[in-house]
């Protein structure tokens, strides 16, 4: 920063990009985790991988207490940006999901929980359950075909 920095001629000037900067690029942040909780895909996308691979007749469950290291070692930084639950799976083909949101609400208050999903399983109670487990945002995806 003091090599890009050093040119700015008014101090103050100079100071506040220091801060921005670090503010942006701290070593402490971590601007997004994703977590896969479980395997289990209902679908078989053309642009996905689950086309080629089986992600629907063994659905591997990450273990709980691997879930809460992560979580707590997740506490260590300064800032964390959002959590999402989502990769290559439904996060809403099983419950589990409330109980892993409840859990980082828990131990990580401030961090933005959100995930992916195809919509299939949704409903309107589902989506109130996943508000009160601590869900902040949803994305529905909608492949026409």
């Amino acid at each position: 920063v003091d090599k890009i920095a050093w040119w700015i001629p008014n101090k103050k000037l100079r100071e506040s990009f220091r801060n921005k900067f670090y503010s942006i690029y701290n070593p402490n942040t971590i601007w997004q985790v994703e977590i896969e909780i479980f395997s289990y895909c209902n679908r078989k996308c053309w642009f996905c991988p689950n086309s080629t691979i089986d992600r629907n007749s063994n659905n591997m469950y990450l273990k709980e207490e691997l879930y809460i290291k992560v979580l707590n070692e997740l506490k260590k930084f300064a800032s964390i940006g959002f959590i999402t639950y989502s990769r290559y799976n439904e996060p809403l083909s099983d419950k589990i999901i409330l109980k892993r949101i409840e859990q980082a609400r828990k131990i990580l208050p401030n961090v933005w929980l959100t995930f992916n999903t195809n919509g299939d399983y949704l409903t309107k109670e589902y989506l109130d359950e996943l508000a009160f487990a601590g869900l902040n945002h949803i994305q529905i995806q909608c492949y026409l075909s």
